[in-house]
């Protein structure tokens, strides 16, 4: 049996790019890939899904719709969770078909741009460590992507508020988004940092209006000690994802007064390290194998 892990994707901020092309059309811009994953393997149950089944169809694979999912983050927040669970589920049935990593990988992407659910996430995820920055739009194979290794004592704690639709999110943000991302990812790529993502994130945030006066002032509020200290190395939302980047020393104790000022689940993240990645699982023998190798840690939920 065949297993696939794919990281979720937190874009920071975004500069659609649309073309006549759907392989190339996408989006500049940069985000933050979580150690946390959906895993797709083999299944008897069929499963629902527009983007998937789109995808498939493209494969043609509609014969191999039968797939689980172990998915730890809800969907429609801003996890990157549609390209991630659609990618996890092709890859588990197409590799093993013989098909290759860039075809699946193009044809997920064509299906999130058809759809309206997402522009760059199957680029980020499938580079799938780090702070990932998208340099020319496009699927994977096709666009281009650079990474930035995080931190070492850097953890990430999300927060989702709500659910947004993407589709809805283009069309209603859709001119704001444009020109914020047209600044952010022009300050950001003449020196691609993870400090400058962090502050370019924040900006974008504000001026698009996802990060509204009332939470920020909600943040400075409840963590004005450990923002003194440089504990909160910077914070954002996207869609109706309150994303924190901190020192993994205090980040329990963060999610701790989040968790009491919002009442919202609070999650506790690891920045990846280690892409995409695929399990052959035969007779109780395991065999792991990552496109990107390094050390994988685990999540908490609080």
């Amino acid at each position: 049996m065949v297993k696939v892990r794919v990281p979720y994707h937190i874009t920071g901020f975004w500069l659609p790019i649309l073309k006549d092309d759907v392989y190339a059309t996408g989006s500049l811009g940069a985000g933050v890939v979580l150690g946390t994953y959906v895993e797709a393997y083999p299944c008897a149950r069929k499963l629902n899904d527009k983007v998937i089944s789109r995808a498939f169809e493209l494969l043609n694979l509609e014969d191999g719709v039968y797939v689980c999912l172990d998915e730890p983050r809800p969907v429609r927040v801003g996890y990157g969770a549609s390209a991630a669970r659609a990618l996890a589920a092709a890859l588990s049935v197409g590799l093993p078909r013989g098909l290759s990593f860039c075809t699946i990988c193009r044809e997920v992407h064509r299906a999130e741009v058809e759809l309206g659910t997402g522009l760059g996430d199957v680029l980020a995820e499938s580079v799938g460590v780090g702070v990932v920055y998208r340099i020319e739009p496009g699927a994977p194979c096709v666009g281009v992507a650079d990474f930035i290794v995080p931190r070492e004592d850097a953890a990430v704690i999300t927060l989702p508020l709500g659910q947004m639709d993407t589709a809805f999110m283009l069309r209603q943000f859709r001119d704001r988004i444009v020109e914020a991302g047209k600044r952010a990812y022009s300050a950001f790529i003449r020196n691609p940092s993870f400090e400058k993502f962090l502050e370019c994130a924040h900006r974008f945030s504000r001026e698009v209006g996802f990060l509204s006066r009332e939470y920020e002032e909600m943040l400075l509020k409840a963590l004005s000690m450990y923002l003194s200290r440089g504990d909160v190395l910077g914070y954002f939302i996207k869609k109706r994802l309150l994303v924190l980047l901190v020192e993994k020393r205090s980040a329990v104790e963060i999610a701790d007064i989040l968790s009491m000022d919002v009442g919202a689940p609070v999650y506790i993240d690891p920045i990846s390290l280690q892409g995409i990645h695929i399990v052959y699982e035969r007779a109780g023998d395991k065999v792991e194998e990552a496109a990107i190798h390094g050390q994988r840690e685990g999540s908490k939920q609080l």
